[in-house]
Parts: structure tokens; C-alpha cells; sequence
């Protein structure tokens, strides 16, 4: 469960650098591309998390 806090920490820390950026004017389409990429696999990854706890969860209740 930490990693997906991890996850979640540091994709709210990529949002910051974004939106700042976004403020001073200084995005170009690359880094909004890098960005949008980044932000996929953070998502993917959090997914790819919560289906194995889900999972666990699954387990747990079959064997309670």
C-alpha cells in the first residue's frame, strides 16, 4: 500500500512542476508530451497496484 501512496506522491509532484511551468509560460509541446507519458505510467502503475490488492483481498476472504 506505500508503493501506491509513492506513486500517487510523486505523480502530485510531477502536477506541481507542470503547473508551474504552466504559469511562467514556459511549456513546449515536448515537455507537455513528457508529461502526459509520465503521467500514464504513473497510472498504470497505481492500476496495476490496486488489482493486486485487490487480489489479496480476494484471497483473504476465501480463506476467512
Amino acid at each position: 500500500m506505500k508503493k501506491v501512496f509513492q506513486v500517487l506522491d510523486d505523480a502530485k509532484e510531477e502536477h506541481a512542476k507542470l503547473q508551474a511551468a504552466l504559469d511562467e509560460g514556459e511549456v513546449s509541446a515536448d515537455l507537455l508530451a513528457g508529461w502526459i507519458g509520465a503521467e500514464l505510467d504513473l497510472l498504470t502503475e497505481i492500476i496495476k497496484k490496486v488489482e493486486e490488492l485487490e487480489e489479496r483481498l480476494d484471497l483473504m476472504k476465501k480463506r476467512f
